[in-house]
């Protein structure tokens, strides 16, 4: 039987595999699976809208409709930590910053940052306030609510 991914399933996931600002991470794969019910995710367990990389280590064990492949979503997370692990050692990134980069670099979508910041607002009964910021030390991990 297939383990579907579910909302709660997939930040309790985010959270077990450590990634950093674990609410943003999670407001991107609801946005990007259309709430873990797009093709891209039911066929390649993919809720990221990840393209296979090619100058890092991956989890996708293949590409199909030019999108990474992965044995669940669970390794869709790992991947997203593996993009995480590489970025963070290039830059430090305070909440503000990050999201930021993902509004500039990670879609091409106008108003990316928005709809990440308004997922969160309204998913704030499933999500919780994550640990310290492990990138830089600073407190700049809290969960806000706009």
């Amino acid at each position: 039987m297939k383990d579907n991914a579910t909302h709660s399933g997939v930040y309790n996931e985010i959270l077990e595999q450590g990634l950093e600002f674990p609410d943003i991470v999670f407001a991107q794969a609801v946005l990007e699976s259309g709430s873990f019910t797009s093709r891209l995710t039911k066929e390649n367990n993919n809720i990221f809208g990840m393209r296979r990389p090619t100058k890092r280590p991956t989890t996708s064990v293949g590409e199909s409709h030019g999108y990474a492949v992965y044995e669940s979503w669970r390794e869709s997370i790992e991947d997203y930590a593996l993009f995480q692990e590489m970025l963070f050692s290039k830059h430090k990134f305070t909440r503000s910053s990050y999201l930021e980069y993902i509004d500039k670099y990670y879609s091409t979508t106008k108003g990316y940052k928005n709809r990440v910041l308004r997922i969160i607002r309204d998913y704030k009964n499933v999500l919780y306030s994550p640990p310290a910021d492990r990138n830089d030390g600073s407190l700049d991990n809290q969960l806000v609510l706009p």
